[in-house]
């Protein structure tokens, strides 16, 4: 049987749009960001940190019962403590480390307005 794939865009920022995400922290993000997508069986296609705040990522996954919510809402907790482990200045930064909000699209529908029109509203 032929495996169907799905590629989902998702696009969040730092909590108040706060320069957190520093060229120290780039590296760091990025491994963990891999490993948290292998262990859950996604493959992190393309990973981009634009304004050392807003964060865009394409995902490609089987298609399954867990919805790209739940996913994208694990992966920010999971980032957020582990980042704050290693750096402590960012537990003094900011209370949150993401906003609550995120954007999420299928790969085919993406559309650029989109996604800026996502962080002016953030």
């Amino acid at each position: 049987m032929q495996k169907t794939f799905i590629h989902y865009l998702f696009v969040f920022c730092t909590n108040g749009k706060k320069r957190l995400l520093l060229s120290e922290i780039h590296a760091d993000f990025a491994s963990l960001a891999y490993k948290f997508c292998y262990e859950l069986g996604y493959e992190l296609c393309s990973l981009q940190i634009t304004e050392d705040f807003i964060v865009s990522m394409e995902v490609k996954t089987e298609v399954s019962d867990e919805s790209p919510h739940t996913f994208i809402t694990n992966f920010k907790a999971y980032m957020g403590g582990e980042l704050r482990k290693k750096y402590s200045f960012l537990k003094t930064r900011t209370p949150g480390m993401w906003t609550r909000q995120h954007l999420i699209q299928t790969i085919g529908q993406a559309q650029p307005n989109l996604i800026s029109d996502f962080v002016d509203a953030q």
